[in-house]
């Protein structure tokens, strides 16, 4: 057997082979082999063979990653497959198509129209976004704003649905997330037996991933950080490979040293996301647990406290299906420092939200004596706005002296925890040495905003310590 032929031979059954020559195809920069191309390779053909129907990868930045599998998985599959039914999906119509050119590219190469000679693109279809063969298999390339009227298949990819900018906005998060549930999942042609894989980068705990794991356990998950956080093992077949704590993903292509620039070029958040696939920084986003500062035994009298706080973010909509409101009550002592005591949580309906509302007013107004100046801090929006309407006319009605202060959004969620957050690093905002029951799941929040999937208790919070800031 010639070299060549050899050659063939292996392209056509080993598709990490495969993988290389797609690379050099396309012309880009020195391939680099690495241990974890092999095992993305070992998840695809176990994905081609039906082993695995639901398959999430999530891996760094210019990790090949849309080279392996939107490139070279889609041409091996119709190589292999020339019936097979493809469609592939990204943010940007941009970047789809650029994906779906270098497949076309591929196709169309003498190696491998040598290697798979049954696999030939129809000239009746054979736009670069949307190409069948001529044994009426395809590729479909779309975007997650792009039409899918009358379109399927039996394999779906989903590459990087996000854009990295987008990661804060929960607009763009949830119109993904529902581009998903409404519009894709119908486009597979078997149910049953298709084949759905999403490769990309984290940025944000409730981005695709984070949805897709949270609402099923059918997906494999292959989770391969820029730097080992523990002692890893991956198989590949007979083979295990070994990644010690601390290494980096493919030393030979980024250093130890070069990903530690780039950490301090992009900040913990970023870069827990993006690279290390933890949207939520295990030392916090914006707020790091290094600056949290602890009360333990305060002497909370009317003697010490200027004024008391309940701040509330409620949700758009009330109800038990609906997402949670909160309130925090927060102490300013005549020292200026302010003391986290209290945090209520609830998807309550409306009715119970003005129930619970007026009883944690009067218990802070007992607390502290009639001569306390307790304030209800209410956001002015939604469900909000009612709660201060239907407040107001009881106090109208009953003669209650509830002191209601409407408070208007202004900026965004993380400009304005940006706002609070040096009150935090330098101890004049300080939390509870005590754990309450409450405090486990605040700290998650405050310390992974924005990061995280709900916001609401950081939201009462900032609501509270930028109105009070104003007043000092």
């Amino acid at each position: 057997m010639s070299e060549r032929k050899e050659m063939d031979v292996l392209l056509r059954n080993d598709f990490y082979s495969y993988v290389q020559r797609v690379f050099y195809e396309l012309g880009n920069e020195k391939f680099i082999p690495n241990w974890h191309l092999e095992v993305l390779c070992d998840a695809l053909e176990r994905a081609r063979h039906g082993e695995i129907k639901r398959l999430i990868i999530n891996v760094p930045p210019r990790s090949l990653k849309s080279i392996v599998v939107n490139v070279a998985y889609s041409t091996w599959l119709l190589g292999h497959n020339p019936r097979e039914r493809i469609v592939s999906a990204s943010y940007s119509v941009d970047l789809a198509e650029k994906f779906a050119r270098d497949s076309k590219i591929v196709m169309e190469s003498d190696w491998y129209r040598r290697i798979f000679p049954r696999t030939v693109i129809s000239k009746n279809r054979s736009t670069p976004s949307d190409f069948n063969t001529t044994a009426r298999g395809g590729r479909y390339t779309t975007s997650v704003d792009g039409t899918m009227t009358g379109r399927g298949g039996n394999v779906i990819i989903i590459d990087d649905p996000i854009k990295p900018s987008d990661a804060t906005s929960e607009t763009a998060l949830t119109k993904v997330n529902e581009w998903y549930k409404n519009t894709l999942l119908s486009r597979l042609d078997d149910p049953q037996n298709g084949t759905i894989i999403l490769i990309m980068q984290r940025v944000h705990e409730d981005d695709l991933t984070g949805y897709l794991l949270e609402n099923s356990t059918d997906w494999t998950h292959i989770k391969i950080p820029e730097i080992a956080t523990t002692d890893e093992q991956w198989r590949v077949g007979s083979r295990i490979f070994h990644r010690a704590i601390g290494r980096p993903l493919n030393p030979k292509r980024i250093s130890l040293e070069m990903t530690e620039s780039k950490r301090q070029e992009l900040g913990s958040y970023v870069w827990s996301a993006q690279y290390q696939q933890e949207p939520c920084p295990p030392d916090g986003g914006i707020v790091k647990e290094s600056w949290l500062h602890y009360y333990s035994n305060p002497t909370f009298d009317i003697s010490t406290v200027a004024r008391v706080f309940i701040s509330w973010d409620t949700a758009n909509k009330t109800g038990a299906t609906n997402a949670y409101s909160a309130a925090v009550a927060v102490l300013m002592t005549y020292d200026r420092r302010f003391y986290l005591v209290d945090v209520y949580r609830n998807r309550w309906d409306m009715p119970g939200l003005v129930k619970d509302a007026i009883t944690i007013y009067d218990m802070w107004k007992h607390e502290f004596g009639a001569g306390a100046k307790v304030e209800m801090l209410i956001e002015d929006a939604a469900s909000g706005t009612q709660l201060i309407q239907y407040l107001q006319s009881q106090r109208d009605r009953c003669g209650r002296a509830f002191h209601i202060i409407p408070i208007k959004p202004n900026g965004d969620k993380v400009s304005r925890m940006t706002g609070c957050s040096a009150l935090i690093e330098n101890g004049t905002l300080q939390f509870p040495q005590d754990e309450k029951p409450w405090w486990n799941d605040f700290k998650k929040e405050l310390l992974g905003f924005p990061g995280t999937k709900y916001k609401d208790q950081v939201d009462a919070l900032t609501q509270c310590i930028n109105y009070a800031q104003a007043l000092i």
